[in-house]
């Protein structure tokens, strides 16, 4: 099992850097502009181009939760990150940080709340559609901690 300490060590920490469709600029590329790494967990703040912003928190490997964003079981750290990316990439990508999304607010911030399908959308009956099919441990069903 990986460690909390490999996955913090594998993360990017250049905060300036925009996740983007290569050649494709538009409001919905993001940066992850905050990381706060806790005992079993990361809390997030992620930025928009349009100033949009959400925090999100996560689960690390020790926590023994599920982790549903990996669509595959990680081989290393660098696996394990690159994973997480892609999932918030899509989640971002497809549906933003705006109105779509179910937020929780927690000492004054904002945060997208997450699912095992992804990041919990507005509408509920799509909302339960997605968690009925995503299963318990996410799509691929591999999220097991």
């Amino acid at each position: 099992m990986l460690t909390d300490d490999e996955i913090v060590a594998a993360f990017p920490t250049n905060e300036t850097i925009w996740h983007s469709y290569p050649g494709h600029i538009n409001d919905r590329d993001y940066r992850i502009v905050d990381a706060v790494w806790g005992t079993g967990e990361v809390d997030f703040a992620i930025e928009q181009r349009t100033g949009e912003r959400a925090r999100l928190v996560i689960s690390l490997p020790s926590s023994g939760k599920p982790l549903c964003w990996l669509y595959a079981a990680a081989d290393n750290a660098a696996d394990w990150v690159s994973q997480l990316l892609l999932w918030i990439d899509e989640e971002v990508h497809t549906l933003g940080l705006g109105d779509s999304r179910v937020r929780s607010i927690q000492n004054d911030d904002s945060y997208v709340v997450v699912e095992n399908y992804g990041w919990r959308v507005t509408d509920a009956a799509h909302h339960e559609q997605l968690k009925v099919a995503a299963g318990p441990f996410g799509w691929a069903g591999v999220g097991e901690a």
